[in-house]
This record gives C-alpha cells, structure tokens and sequence, in this order.
C-alpha cells in the first residue's frame, strides 16, 4: 500500500474542512422568536418538578450561607 504525500494528504484535509464548512453554513437560522415555541413545554412534567424543586432547595441553602 503506498502512503499518500504530505500535500496529498493536506489537500484531503482541506477538501473536507470545506465540505463541511458547506454543510454547516447550510444550516436554517432560527426565527427571531423560536424561543416561544419552548414556553409551557415542561407544564405538568413531574421529573421537571422535581427538577425545579431540587434547585430551589439549593438555592435556599447558598442564601442562608451567604448570610452573616
């Protein structure tokens, strides 16, 4: 099997790096209020509940250690 060349191989590399630079700036921008599709989206999730109540308890526990 014979080894490709330094600049063979560079050469690859670059195609690739474009190829994928392509690919990536394909990519479909969000629109500028995708961020509302995410509201309510965890409403009535037990797991997030939890979730949520877990890190009001730690966040209760850094205030009272924060006080003097």
């Amino acid at each position: 099997m014979i080894k490709p060349s330094l600049a063979q191989r560079v050469s690859a590399l670059e195609e690739e790096v474009a190829r994928l630079a392509l690919v990536h700036d394909h990519r479909t921008p969000a629109a500028p209020n995708a961020w509302r599709s995410t509201i309510a989206m965890f409403a009535n999730d037990p797991v997030m509940q939890e979730i949520i109540e877990e890190g009001q308890k730690l966040r209760q526990v850094d205030r009272e250690q924060s006080q003097p």
